[in-house]
């Protein structure tokens, strides 16, 4: 119970202007991503929702906008002195896993309630599909008449990443505890995974900046997929987070 009241109180602290001015800023940069994509030949939301979030500008900001929300939560917390408090009452680790809990969720949202936006916003004067623009296997949907259902899955998977990006940056903060570095560090850390992967050969499936480019044949594949690695980081940086703070805490 007090693991549960501790995940409401981290959680009514995402829903605050900082998630606000997340989602306006992540809308206002896809916004003028989609418009450079804008032409006579593809011209519905699906093509332009999706190159909008495809782009160069789109990994700066799904890797760094998404952690803005909630990630420095801990690293603030520590620096005004209130986490011993909070560890006393709940435990390190109740502590620790509901400020990664509650960093997934901000991710998520950020990047989903943006896109959505953006989606809705076209709505007024574009048509959701029109014909295949890409080989994604979210337009199989589309093309049975499942345009909404398509588009808002195709979102819902590329949101998953924002939720790794928002822990990345929550479970650093365990070891640098400056609200900044919690900013910051998951493009670094993503971007320089991707390399050190490429190099040494790794499995794609650690390749945080390329995992939706693997080989599925269905929509439910997709999201399954991108669901279980999504856990699978969740479970690994939790346990990375809770050993961490442990060790800050004893040596304090």
């Amino acid at each position: 119970m007090k693991f549960l009241r501790l995940l409401s109180i981290d959680l009514q602290q995402v829903f605050t202007r900082r998630l606000t001015f997340a989602v306006i800023i992540t809308f206002v940069i896809y916004s003028f991503a989609g418009v450079g994509f804008v032409n006579d030949e593809y011209i519905d939301i699906w093509y332009i929702v999706k190159m909008a979030v495809w782009g160069s500008t789109a990994f700066f900001t799904l890797y760094t906008i998404p952690a803005f929300v909630f990630s420095p939560a801990l690293a603030t917390d520590w620096q005004s002195g209130t986490t011993r408090y909070w560890i006393i009452r709940t435990g390190s680790d109740s502590y620790t896993l509901s400020k990664m809990f509650a960093s997934a969720v901000a991710g998520f949202l950020t990047h989903f309630i943006a896109t959505t936006l953006l989606m809705t916003v076209l709505a007024f004067k574009l048509p959701l599909f029109v014909k295949s623009s890409t080989t994604e296997i979210y337009e199989d949907l589309m093309q049975e008449g499942y345009a909404l259902s398509g588009i808002i899955l195709y979102i819902a998977d590329r949101s998953l990443k924002a939720v790794v990006a928002a822990e990345i940056g929550m479970v650093v903060s365990v070891f640098f505890t400056h609200p900044y570095v919690a900013i910051a560090a998951p493009l670094g850390v993503i971007l320089t995974g991707s390399r050190l992967f490429y190099k040494f050969h790794a499995p794609a499936v650690l390749d945080l900046a390329y995992w939706d480019v693997m080989p599925v044949n269905t929509v439910g594949e997709s999201i399954i997929y991108k669901f279980l690695l999504t856990l699978f980081y969740t479970i690994l940086f939790s346990c990375i987070a809770v050993y961490g703070m442990r060790r800050k805490i004893a040596h304090e």
